[in-house]
């Protein structure tokens, strides 16, 4: 599978995604898995995120965290601030202080636990959440930050790198199926979302050993 392919073939699933996403946020034609298309941006995220880090010979942390702040925070910032400015005008002032404080949380890369908080009894309509979509990136945040830092510990202690993330991966699962009945809003929580990144990480590991040369994987990824 060449390297043009590989980017064609993840660019058509994040648009798979996010036609799942709008389907599923403005209930057309009666969608209702919606939340399908983060699980397929996270397993991406994964997968590229474990292969920037692992191609590198001499892997910068500072030039590696730069890069994701260049690409997210300029989008995130105006999308922010375009929200309080239609907020104040539109928004009753109960309303307008949660989208404040959501909006704190937002930069801080943790409105996924601000939202966690929302859920159940708390819980208000999606309208007057113009920054709830900021949870799952919140959730990728989180991984960007600690993610590189796993993984260079895990080099120096595994020459096999498949078998430690094939066991983060049992572990967040476990947490998330049996938590996923006990509490509202679980998963917002990066642990509980870790294993699909996973998913991506191992992906990536199992094509750099060995070479594909037809689609087949692709199309077994896309039908699971």
């Amino acid at each position: 599978m060449s390297s043009r392919n590989l980017i064609d073939e993840i660019q058509l699933l994040r648009s798979i995604s996010i036609i799942f996403v709008i389907l599923f946020h403005f209930d057309l034609l009666g969608f209702k898995g919606g939340f399908v298309g983060v699980d397929i941006f996270f397993t991406i995220s994964g997968f590229l995120i474990t292969s920037i880090i692992l191609k590198e010979k001499n892997f910068s942390f500072t030039e590696f965290y730069f890069k994701r702040a260049k690409r997210i925070l300029p989008s995130l910032y105006l999308v922010i601030i375009l929200s309080l400015f239609f907020g104040y005008f539109f928004f009753s002032s109960l309303h307008f202080d949660r989208l404040v404080v959501s909006s704190k949380f937002s930069l801080a890369a943790l409105s996924n636990y601000f939202f966690y908080q929302e859920a159940g009894y708390f819980d208000q309509n999606k309208l007057f959440k113009p920054l709830l979509h900021t949870w799952s990136l919140a959730v990728e945040m989180q991984y960007y930050i600690f993610w590189p830092l796993v993984l260079i510990i895990l080099k120096n202690f595994f020459k096999n790198l498949f078998l430690p993330i094939f066991f983060i991966l049992i572990i967040s699962f476990s947490f998330s199926f049996l938590y996923s009945d006990r509490t509202d809003g679980f998963f917002y929580f990066t642990g509980f979302r870790l294993y699909e990144f996973c998913i991506g990480s191992l992906i990536f590991l199992i094509l750099k050993k060995k070479k594909f040369k037809n689609d087949y994987l692709f199309y077994l990824g896309f039908v699971a």
